[in-house]
């Protein structure tokens, strides 16, 4: 029998993972009874998990309207790709040291699904896997600290933004970089990964902002799920 905290647990999993799969959309309102519904648990653990993603800044609260999914800033979105460019420069030279061949696989691995991504236009799923290459790196510093605080850094950024407002014309760009910052890596050339990473960083700070519109838009309706209890 699953405790309250575990039941709280799985709804926190469980409504990240619908992000993450863009099933719930940064500026779309949340409601309560429906997730719960959704969820097949009672509205308590869905409160608990709703306060818990609040927290961590991928919620709204807003007192007597709700919860909302938080929609980026232009300066929330320079503020961290700076925090991301700053722990990639400053990790880069031990990561490098730290390489093991198992980590130039995992990295080529991880280059080869975003291109493959790129080249599907799997969209909703090009976030992470940018992430995901870039995770790599900062995992050859062998800081599970570090690697934790970046991958919630870059679970920030991918949250927060729709697949939609992808530039498909950065996106080749993109896997150029990567391919790029790939060959510097396997060189152990320390200084040209870091010219490549801060030029991958100006690269996407400017794409986030002209993705982000400089007024928020109108909240998105809740998908169709979301009333199908109701109407039942």
């Amino acid at each position: 029998m699953k405790t309250p905290r575990n039941l709280a647990l799985a709804s926190y999993n469980a409504i990240k993972e619908m992000m993450m799969s863009n099933a719930i959309v940064p500026g779309q309102r949340l409601i309560l009874v429906d997730l719960a519904e959704k969820l097949g648990v009672s509205r308590t653990p869905v409160n608990n998990a709703l306060s818990i993603l609040a927290k961590e800044g991928y919620l709204k609260f807003i007192p007597n309207q709700g919860y909302s999914v938080r929609r980026l800033t232009r300066e929330d979105a320079e503020d961290l790709y700076e925090v991301r460019e700053a722990l990639e420069l400053s990790n880069i030279g031990k990561a490098l040291q730290k390489m093991t061949d198992l980590d130039g696989i995992k990295l080529e691995e991880a280059k080869i699904a975003y291109a493959d991504g790129v080249a599907i236009q799997a969209y909703s799923k090009l976030f992470l896997l940018d992430a995901e290459f870039h995770a790599v790196i900062i995992a050859m510093a062998g800081n599970q600290f570090l690697a934790q605080q970046y991958n919630e850094l870059c679970q920030m950024i991918a949250l927060c933004f729709r697949p939609e407002e992808l530039e498909s014309k950065r996106l080749p760009e993109s896997v150029r970089e990567h391919n790029e910052l790939f060959q510097a890596i396997c060189r152990r050339d320390v200084e040209s990964a870091k010219i490549l990473i801060r030029r991958h960083n100006v690269n996407d700070r400017f794409r986030a902002k002209n993705m982000i519109p400089a007024k928020p838009p109108r909240t998105p309706k809740a998908p169709e799920w979301m009333f199908a209890a109701r109407m039942a």
